[in-house]
């Protein structure tokens, strides 16, 4: 009888311990710019609109409009600038005005900026994140609507996570959309060449660049 009982207390215990090790996260990857993250699992990858959009995932409680975006596309404007200077790149690529013309763009109605954090940190690269209230469509009503953004560079891309929800709702998913920008992730890259770049800049005849304090003159390397 004891020996009946230690056998259902300890399949008991190891089916507890199955349903506690149910995965709860999943964790995504983009092909092409190898950037990864991770996300609850009751949320939902959507069909995507156009090719800068990498993900779009929702949650499933609908009336809140709660959703995760990855854009990306192609900027290799920063990419010869040294690391030092990489805050004051991202100062410059993703200004307040370059942000709302972007999402101008998508078609995002009446976007105003509420917040705004420099010198920040997007997985292990800087970083410009930004807080938004806009309107969704909603028939003949506008939707409040309220977003976190993380923009960076990385490799040639600009890309940027973008997480909103119906704004009187924002608060009970705002740790949520923390917890995914916190993992997000950018594999390391070796440059193939000597000289660190990611070409050789060298075989393709002099640079030209302006020196001294005031700008004032020209060198040739």
């Amino acid at each position: 009888m004891l020996r009946y009982f230690l056998f259902i207390l300890a399949l008991w215990v190891f089916v507890g311990l199955s349903a506690q090790v149910k995965a709860e996260i999943f964790v995504w990857q983009d092909p092409v710019t190898k950037m990864s993250l991770s996300f609850p699992e009751e949320w939902r990858p959507q069909s995507l609109d156009n090719q800068e959009e990498r993900l779009f995932i929702l949650h499933p409680q609908a009336h809140d409009m709660a959703s995760c975006t990855v854009l990306a596309h192609e900027d290799r404007r920063a990419m010869m600038i040294p690391t030092a200077h990489d805050f004051d790149v991202m100062k410059d690529v993703f200004s307040n005005e370059n942000l709302i013309d972007a999402l101008l763009a998508r078609g995002i109605q009446n976007p105003s900026i509420e917040q705004r954090i420099d010198n920040a940190g997007f997985g292990p690269q800087p970083a410009v994140i930004v807080s938004v209230n806009y309107a969704l469509e909603n028939g003949s009503q506008p939707f409040p609507m309220h977003a976190l953004i993380f923009s960076t560079l990385d490799k040639g891309y600009n890309m940027s996570l973008m997480c909103a929800a119906y704004r009187p709702r924002f608060e009970a998913y705002r740790s949520t959309f923390v917890n995914i920008a916190k993992s997000v992730d950018f594999p390391n890259g070796n440059a193939p060449f000597p000289n660190g770049l990611y070409r050789r800049f060298q075989d393709e005849g002099y640079v030209y660049l302006l020196e001294g304090s005031q700008k004032e003159g020209i060198s040739r390397y």
